[in-house]
This record gives C-alpha cells, structure tokens and sequence, in this order.
C-alpha cells in the first residue's frame, strides 16, 4: 500500500471505542497543507483534507454562496475535515479538485464535485449553490456531504468511527 494513500498507525488496524463503535485510527502526517487523499475506511471510501489559511479564507467567502452553511466539524488539533467520499443524492464517488479558474472563467475555490450528478461541494462538504463559484457554471439543491465522527488522538492521530453514512 502505498503511503500517501492509506496511512495506519500502530499494528491493529481497528479498534472498538467504549460505545462499541468500529473505528480506525489514521495519520494526517502524509498531508501537506492544502492536499486531499482518498483513503478506504470500513470499506468506504472517505476524503481527509488538511487545510491551509487560503481554504479557511475561502470558505468565509462561500458561506453566502451555499444551500446550508453548516460546515463539516474541523479536527482542530492537526487541521483536516474528514467527509465521506460519495454523493449524497447519486451516492457517486467524488472528484477531489483543486481551485483553479475553470473553463467557464468560474472561480472554483477547491473542493470535491460529483460527475454523475454535477454536483459542486466546498471542501468541508457544503453544497455550492452560486455558479461563479462551481466547476461546471451549474449547480444543483443537494444536501450537504456526510461525515464521519473523528477526533484527535495524540500527534497526527486521528480515530475515524464508522458512522455518518
């Protein structure tokens, strides 16, 4: 397995927590600020982001820009948002896409979108609903991305639990 794809700490690979819930502890160490990875956890597929000041800024300027502005609960400790990796509405998986000036002359700020349902969400899961801002100029009503509870452990530990989806 590759590295910077799946990262385990320790030798167990799961763990049961005190209310018997089935998590898996991971490193944020492999992200550099700014970088999304995909990783499998319980079998499904889940993005870890580490943010940077520029994100936390960008996501400040989307919150008038978006269906519901509650955001994905940030793991404060080492700086990441933990979503799972597929639609809400087409349960397609997502595209991790950096920001850029799209095609359309949009100003995508980063985050994830959904091929199969052309579906823009910012990078803590909140569904964009302003053209300027998305990737493809369109823009559907789709509730915001499911998450994970996910808490701090120690250093880059996080322990990630098998709900939210």
């Amino acid at each position: 397995m590759s590295k910077l794809l799946f990262i385990i700490i320790g030798l167990a690979l799961s763990s049961y927590s005190l209310s018997k819930e089935l998590a898996v502890n991971e490193s944020s160490s492999g992200l550099k600020e700014g970088e999304a990875v995909l990783l499998k956890v319980h079998g499904k597929p889940l993005y870890m982001y580490k943010v940077n000041e520029q994100d936390l800024e960008n996501l400040n300027i989307l919150d008038s820009h978006v269906f519901n502005s509650k955001r994905t609960p940030l793991v404060k400790e080492v700086g990441v948002f933990v979503v799972w990796a597929v639609s809400t509405k087409t349960r397609c998986l997502l595209k991790y896409m950096a920001p850029k000036t799209t095609t359309f002359g949009n100003t995508w700020l980063g985050g994830y979108y959904d091929p199969c349902g052309d579906v823009n969400y910012d990078i803590s899961g909140r569904v964009i609903r302003t053209k300027e801002f998305t990737m493809n100029n369109y823009y559907n009503k789709y509730p915001n991305l499911k998450h994970p509870k996910a808490k701090h452990i120690e250093g880059t530990e996080i322990e990630i639990y098998n709900s939210g989806i």
